[in-house]
């Protein structure tokens, strides 16, 4: 399923919102210093505590609870769903006031996380959605932070293909960290539908996340399958090794890839790997929390947000990927110097502005934090109280509500 235009439309309002702070909405936001001390927001990768990929991740998690004044808690759940849901149903049953998670399996989280949106605690997935992205019957959640797969391994398949001129009857090789998981079975989804428009084939290896245990299984493969015409890396892992594999196995094809790491964009630099997929881990890390911040604060309900869109990172724009591939970087302060890129900022709504300035008037959610869990559901779909955060001020109505929550809101003024 891909992203719609309406999608498009809500990313980029949401993103357009979450940049425009001033020192007068941090002075009023700062009034409820307290009050978003004691929130606490849960955010679950499913991968190992190990991987590198998440690093970026955790970085944006954190930048966000520090600008949002809350409390980010970060658990792995080290690639075992047994582990995940142990984690979830513990917060759940905590009382964790917002959770993020990202889900390797469609059905393995959905009674908990539909459980926890029944209950009022918002849920938001990042760098992996259930496949069905919200679909009724499928995982409770509010919005999704991260990467069309489909998309983005379509675009990487056509690109290999033109650039290399593969062929009818050409077998590519598509190694990743864990065949099962969603992402892997998108992203492959998307680069076969490359791959079958010209009549090409394509053949899975699972390699784990370990370096050394995915080049010697990818070498041996290759070892064994010397017609290959091709390799594309599904994940970070398989990526950074499929040069070093190639060389090892004797043969002297193209490669191209998923994610960002040192190695990767060395092997770019060089002109030994053709592209790779920047999903950018920091921003799914960072709008996750920031979302569900807002959604506490002000009742603001979260976006989904393509964070990598379709491009790719090749020769001619590698260097931009720099900020986020060398381990303990890709903070905010990072994007400062990054040409053409501008830092991440908190995200706040305009509140108690001088209307006499033709300012908008919007102000943080009275309520008590247990307040914040005393909403409703409906198809998995989270509704917040009414009114959330709107205010009827000289007959101006802020422009952070709907024209319907803003007729609720003088209704109830």
């Amino acid at each position: 399923m891909g992203f719609s235009k309406k999608h498009v439309v809500a990313a980029t309002s949401a993103v357009a919102l979450l940049l425009s702070t001033t020192a007068a909405t941090r002075a009023a936001d700062a009034d409820h210093k307290a009050d978003w001390a004691k929130l606490h927001i849960l955010l679950v990768p499913w991968s190992q505590s190990s991987n590198p990929f998440f690093e970026a991740v955790v970085n944006g998690a954190k930048d966000a609870a520090a600008q949002q004044g809350v409390n980010v808690d970060i658990q792995f759940g080290e690639e075992d769903q047994n582990r995940e849901k142990t984690i979830l149903e513990t917060a759940v049953a905590n009382k964790v006031d917002a959770i993020a998670v990202n889900i390797a399996d469609d059905n393995a989280y959905k009674d908990i996380m539909c459980k926890a949106m029944s209950l009022g605690i918002p849920v938001v997935t990042f760098n992996i959605d259930d496949s069905r992205h919200g679909a009724p019957g499928s995982s409770c959640r509010m919005a999704f932070m991260g990467q069309n797969f489909i998309a983005a391994g379509y675009v990487l398949g056509k690109r290999m293909i033109a650039e290399h001129h593969l062929k009818k009857g050409d077998k590519v090789f598509t190694p990743v960290e864990a065949p099962q998981a969603t992402y892997a079975v998108q992203r492959h989804e998307g680069v076969q539908k490359a791959l079958s428009e010209i009549g090409a084939t394509s053949e899975i290896l699972g390699t784990g996340n370990d370096h050394a245990q995915a080049l010697n299984l990818m070498t041996q493969y290759l070892l064994g399958h010397a017609d290959t015409a091709a390799v594309i890396g599904l994940g970070q892992t398989p990526t950074s090794q499929a040069v070093q594999a190639i060389k090892d196995a004797g043969l002297k094809i193209p490669a191209g890839g998923f994610d960002v790491s040192q190695e990767i964009l060395a092997d770019i630099k060089a002109g030994r790997l053709t592209a790779t997929v920047d999903q950018q881990p920091y921003s799914q890390g960072y709008f996750a929390v920031t979302q569900l911040a807002l959604n506490l604060k002000y009742g603001l309900y979260p976006s989904e947000m393509d964070t990598g869109g379709s491009g790719l990172v090749d020769k001619s724009n590698f260097q931009a990927g720099d900020n986020c591939a060398a381990p303990g970087r890709c903070r905010a302060a990072d994007f400062r110097h990054a040409p053409g890129r501008a830092a991440p900022r908190a995200g706040r709504p305009a509140m108690r502005h001088d209307q006499a300035k033709g300012e908008s008037r919007c102000r943080p959610v009275r309520r008590t934090i247990s307040d914040a869990r005393s909403r409703r559901t409906t198809r998995g779909h989270f509704r917040p109280s009414s009114p959330i955060g709107c205010v009827k001020v000289r007959r101006a109505a802020s422009p952070c509500c709907s024209s319907s929550r803003r007729r609720r809101a003088s209704s109830a003024a």
